[in-house]
């Protein structure tokens, strides 16, 4: 018996000894495997990263140059195995081209290149950004003879979307006033005091806005212009009123839009005492132009009733499209003062939608702190302007802050 089991533990020994290198073998491909893995993650991080913000960079400074350079610089800013991610920039490893969901809008986005010169020179347009990261590193386990390194690549995709736009304008009577009230209050005062106009015609302006013939010719520059169309022109907004930049944040901001690569689709909707839809969705933004001209604020301010009253036009109204991003853009220069809150309402829109509210705030007398809070529950941005030309930035700025995903 003891010899039996002697010869048994004598075999065991010499297959224990031919397994051990392949036992040897395996664990090596493990590690590598493993650590292969590791590093395609770090790489796909890294891609993704470098084609969202250089897809951003496009949609903010719509050149291609813009979207080479943010890629690469966030791309360096992450690391492949313990070294930074470098892109050339060039089209092995930076491609631009267009981004389609097949299957009618259900299925995946399929990506299309096009040349970056073509691009530049306007004959193609692109709205997606592709970066490509290629490593070569070596294996951290050298198990297998002759194989010492391993080639790991990785594409990202970045997509600007479509965009459906809802406007909400204030047309309230506060829209009609000067675009420096304070300025324009002291004018009257020093008018008044130097006798020049008479204290019933101090009265009118600072109580209804209104301006006698003498008060009129009392007045140079732009308060004079201004109070000549308040006097005389009561068909549409004063020259210089709040309204009148606003016509000018309005037509830069589709100015911007008529220059972008995405198709967006504008609605406009304006508030006072009460709100209405003024137009649906339309990539034609002629009459969004002309009605804004045409406008003659006056009422008071229902902000939440023209947020609800907006909404539909970009969620199912006429024109509206189901994969395209929902954009809110509210402007107002003064106060809630009507039903319903409209924090209350952005949060039901938000409940119930996916879209994204900006607010815009106007002149000291607006409620920025309500608007910021709409802003913030929206999960868009909130924005204010002293002056008209900060109100013709701002709207700028919105307008090239396009959504930007991920598609591959």
């Amino acid at each position: 018996m003891n010899r039996v089991l002697l010869i048994r533990k004598g075999a065991v020994a010499p297959l224990f000894a031919c397994l051990l290198p392949v036992l040897f073998l395996l664990s090596g491909f493990a590690i590598n495997v493993a650590y292969m893995q590791l590093r395609s993650t770090e790489l796909k991080v890294a891609t993704d990263a470098a084609a969202h913000a250089g897809g951003r960079a496009m949609s903010i400074h719509q050149t291609t140059d813009a979207g080479y350079l943010h890629a690469q610089r966030i791309a360096a800013l992450n690391q492949v195995g313990g070294q930074p991610l470098d892109v050339p920039m060039n089209e092995d490893h930076m491609k631009f081209g267009i981004s389609i969901r097949g299957e009618n809008g259900m299925g995946k986005y399929e990506f299309t290149q096009v040349s970056k010169e073509a691009v530049d020179n306007g004959s193609e347009i692109a709205t997606s950004l592709a970066v490509i990261g290629v490593v070569e590193m070596p294996l951290a386990f050298q198990s297998i003879p002759g194989v010492r390194d391993f080639v790991v690549s990785r594409r990202s995709i970045a997509t600007q979307l479509d965009r459906d736009i809802a406007l909400v304008l204030d047309r309230s009577g506060s829209m009609q006033w000067y675009k420096d009230t304070d300025a324009l209050y002291q004018a009257i005062y020093d008018l008044y005091f130097q006798g020049r106009i008479s204290y019933w015609e101090m009265r009118d302006v600072f109580n209804y806005n209104a301006f006698s013939y003498n008060t009129v010719y009392q007045l140079s520059g732009d308060m004079h212009e201004y109070a000549y169309d308040r006097r005389y022109h009561s068909s549409s907004a004063a020259r210089h009123s709040r309204w009148a930049y606003l016509e000018l944040g309005v037509d830069a901001f589709l100015n911007v839009l008529d220059d972008t690569d995405q198709e967006e689709h504008v609605s406009l909707t304006t508030f006072a005492t009460a709100a209405s839809l003024r137009t649906d969705l339309d990539s034609d933004y002629d009459p969004v132009r002309e009605i804004v001209a045409d406008e003659y604020p006056s009422g008071w301010t229902a902000i939440g009733l023209g947020m609800e009253t907006g909404l539909p036009a970009i969620i199912d109204g006429l024109g509206a499209r189901p994969f395209a991003a929902k954009t809110i853009v509210i402007l107002t220069d003064g106060e809630n003062n009507q039903n319903p809150n409209p924090a209350s309402v952005a949060a039901q829109i938000i409940a119930e939608n996916n879209v994204t509210i900006h607010t815009v705030t106007f002149t000291a007398g607006a409620d920025q702190a309500a608007m910021a809070e709409v802003a913030a529950i929206g999960g868009g941005t909130h924005y204010h302007a002293d002056e008209g030309e900060e109100l013709v930035a701002i709207f700028e700025e919105i307008a090239n802050n396009l959504p930007t995903i991920l598609t591959e």
